[in-house]
């Protein structure tokens, strides 16, 4: 079958949204933003169809997104004939993380002609790399930079529009790409204000998925070199270290101090027990979920500069901030003895995050970022150059270019 205009509904709106996985929001930070995203485009009435671009099958995952009526695809040989076959339905496709983006554009743009294509960096993976590689001098890196910077520049020029998670992202994309039709989408923060009173808490806390090099690293830096200097004024602290994917390399370090707990399921407990934060981030990019998580629990955070950047946090006011392996400890050390401090940063923090990275605030963001979509003209009349993997675009075209039969897996 052929994508063509009878398939077009205006009053029946469609969104074609691509990931490279189903989200796993008990696992990452950008699943959770991501099903934040799909609720809020329900509620503006679009029906939706999720294409992971892994073949894992994750049935509880899985199941949680079709029991709010969202149809799921699995990997692109699936994607591809369901845009040979209906492509023509689509009013918005968007496509989230620069590979996914990559991959699938050639065929939105051949298949799905009356959609607008949105692309959600979720960060800038070569500003990320880049930042790795100053610290860790490992110039094995330098090909992963030049590979996302193309890859990321060529989605962004290819959309109709990006979205950046922080300003700042934002302008250095505009940068690159002065022409690219940039908007700012960052992370979305349920509210649960704290319950356990600041003596009723003890230890520290650390969250965050062990595939993301910056947590591994955080961790180790930590323990190896905070931790030791936090211990000697606090004798008794245990650090607790949740995260998925834990490598032995973290496993193996548990003692009277430590206790790597791996995956949980639920860590609200967590932040109701735990006392401080930490996120002694060295490297990264966008907004760090971990933060933006503790801070909507009211658990008050010490970060460095890296963690506490896209999210206009302000040392003092919404939490500490300290890069010295010995300021950081000694912040620490502050926050966990002065229940005054605690207080006032809970509840700043939580003042700040309700005002500019709650579902509330996010609900307005989305409705200006589609609308600003639906106003541009359309890139009508692309079709696919199989052999470059970059879309043309001429005059108007009828039918998708690209046959079910002839997609790869």
């Amino acid at each position: 079958m052929a994508a063509s205009a009878k398939q077009f509904d205006p009053g029946d709106p469609w969104v074609l949204v691509v990931d490279l996985r189903i989200p796993t929001p008990d696992q990452d930070s950008g699943s959770v933003r991501m099903l934040s995203i799909l609720r809020l485009l329900q509620e503006m009435q679009f029906r939706i169809t999720f294409v992971s671009d892994s073949e894992e099958y994750l049935p509880d995952y899985q199941e949680a997104l079709e029991k709010q009526d969202i149809d799921v695809l699995h990997g692109s040989y699936s994607a591809h004939r369901h845009l040979a076959a209906a492509g023509g339905k689509y009013h918005f496709v968007l496509l989230s993380r620069p590979e996914a983006a990559f991959k699938y554009l050639p065929y939105i743009r051949a298949c799905a002609l009356y959609s607008k294509v949105i692309y959600d960096t979720v960060d800038l993976h070569w500003l990320r790399l880049e930042r790795e590689i100053q610290l860790s001098g490992d110039r094995k890196l330098l090909k992963s930079i030049t590979y996302f910077r193309h890859i990321e520049l060529f989605n962004t020029a290819s959309a109709d529009l990006t979205l950046a998670i922080t300003d700042e992202e934002k302008n250095r994309l505009l940068i690159e790409q002065p022409q690219a039709d940039v908007a700012v989408l960052p992370n979305i923060h349920e509210i649960y204000p704290p319950k356990t009173p600041f003596a009723g808490r003890s230890g520290l806390l650390f969250i965050g998925g062990f595939w993301h090099t910056p947590n591994q690293d955080a961790v180790l830096y930590f323990i190896e070199d905070i931790l030791p200097l936090i211990t000697e004024k606090i004798p008794d602290l245990i650090f607790h270290v949740i995260g998925s994917n834990m490598p032995a390399s973290v496993k193996s370090l548990h003692s009277a101090n430590i206790e790597p707990v791996g995956f949980v399921p639920d860590v609200a407990p967590y932040f109701e027990s735990c006392r401080v934060f930490v996120a002694p981030l060295r490297f990264g990019a966008g907004m760090k979920g971990k933060v933006g998580h503790s801070i909507s629990h009211g658990l008050p955070v010490v970060t460095t500069r890296i963690g506490a950047e896209g999210m206009n946090l302000q040392n003092e006011e919404h939490l500490l901030i300290a890069d010295d392996p010995q300021d950081f400890a000694d912040a620490v050390v502050r926050l966990y003895r002065d229940e005054i401090l605690w207080q006032r940063l809970s509840a700043g923090a939580i003042a700040h995050l309700e005002a500019n990275y709650s579902y509330a605030a996010a609900q307005k963001r989305i409705a200006d970022i589609f609308a600003r979509t639906q106003n541009q003209p359309a890139q009508d009349g692309c079709t696919e150059d199989l052999g470059s993997a970059i879309p043309t675009c001429g005059g108007s075209a009828s039918s998708c270019s690209i046959k079910a039969g002839g997609a790869t897996g």
